[in-house]
């Protein structure tokens, strides 16, 4: 059965040539070159704008570069597109890194409604650290999630390890 969806424009494009368009930027992801794999990803939600897959790509994209609120608004087109409790996760985690803990319990109540297992977040990433110890977005990601659970004390000692690993997330925002 062949998929069609629509571009804004109101003329029908194939699903299939948006999911190619998906899979260069994806390629174009996982060789760091991120203007064309936002080239590419854009492409590809213009002529599907329901691609949840390109909304959430772009999300991380615009997350590695310090733009939460244009994070904040793929990873919510993506959530549109197809709710999962793995959207609704990554939004706490970018709402998180925008200083808003209300929004990020929110977003991680409604994640581990969907999916309990998920309420485990803090031992995936600490499964992650034990294999790539240097891994600084891990190290804030984990902050994040014990900041939620009012684990202060490892909450910081979280942020700090992934301030020394990449200074640079020391400018993202954080909620207090």
């Amino acid at each position: 059965m062949e998929r069609r969806s629509f571009r804004r424009d109101g003329g029908a494009a194939q699903t299939e040539v948006a999911d190619a368009h998906y899979g260069l930027g994806a390629a174009w992801y996982d060789l760091h070159e991120l203007p064309n794999a936002q080239k590419e990803l854009g492409a590809a939600t213009d002529l599907d704008p329901n691609n949840a897959a390109a909304h959430r790509l772009m999300a991380h994209i615009y997350s590695e570069q310090s733009d939460a609120a244009s994070a904040d608004r793929e990873m919510r087109l993506a959530l549109n597109a197809r709710p999962s409790a793995e959207i609704y996760f990554a939004l706490g985690l970018i709402e998180g890194q925008m200083g808003n803990l209300p929004g990020a319990a929110a977003q991680f109540h409604h994640a581990i409604h969907l999916n309990p297992k998920l309420a485990a977040a803090d031992s995936e990433f600490r499964e992650t650290l034990r294999v790539k110890p240097r891994y600084a977005e891990a190290h804030y990601n984990l902050a994040l999630t014990l900041q939620q659970q009012g684990k202060e004390t490892e909450s910081q000692a979280e942020f700090e390890k992934a301030f020394a690993i990449s200074p640079e997330l020391k400018n993202a925002p954080r909620p207090q």
